[in-house]
């Protein structure tokens, strides 16, 4: 599953950084005053993002958003400002790698999904990276394209996917 999502998020491990970087979506200072209107962004980032970054998708799963680059910045190097000052630090393979897994098993893995993961439902990781993919019906092919990653991920490891695989994201 982590593969099959790295896969999609990196295009094919060819790219560590979101195409078009974010420029039609908000992910520019989400944690300075300007977007105070979002306060469960502002306060889920303390400290605040740095004036005039950025926080799109980089790495291997696409950190997004500075209140993800501040937790994965806490957990990674011990402090927040490693991440939220050089976001572009994501960008560099071991840190890539690094912020892929730390999502995976904070964001994705977690203790409410592992018992539908360990279950083969491959949608519960799709809904946790990107859930409007998922309740959004003009973006359902984008989750149906990360299910035929699955599946050929899965054929090429010789391993069998569940029969509801599909199941927690665009199929309940």
């Amino acid at each position: 599953m982590f593969l099959a999502q790295v896969v999609h998020e990196s295009a094919g491990l060819r790219v560590k950084e979101e195409f078009g970087k974010g420029a039609s979506k908000s992910y520019e200072n989400c944690c300075d005053s300007v977007h105070s209107d979002r306060s469960l962004w502002v306060e889920r980032c303390n400290p605040t993002g740095k004036r005039g970054v950025s926080y799109h998708g980089r790495g291997y799963l696409q950190l997004t958003h500075c209140y993800n680059y501040h937790a994965a910045s806490l957990a990674l190097f011990g402090n927040a400002y490693t991440l939220l000052e050089n976001p572009d630090f994501v960008l560099e393979e071991g840190i890539a790698w690094r912020t892929a897994f730390w999502f995976w098993k904070t964001i994705v893995r977690t203790d409410a999904r592992k018992n539908d993961i360990k279950a083969g439902k491959f949608g519960v990781t799709t809904a946790a990276i990107n859930g409007m993919e998922c309740t959004n019906p003009d973006l359902k092919k984008i989750a149906q394209k990360r299910f035929k990653y699955y599946k050929n991920v899965s054929e090429a490891l010789k391993l069998k996917p569940s029969t509801n695989a599909e199941t927690g994201c665009y199929k309940c």
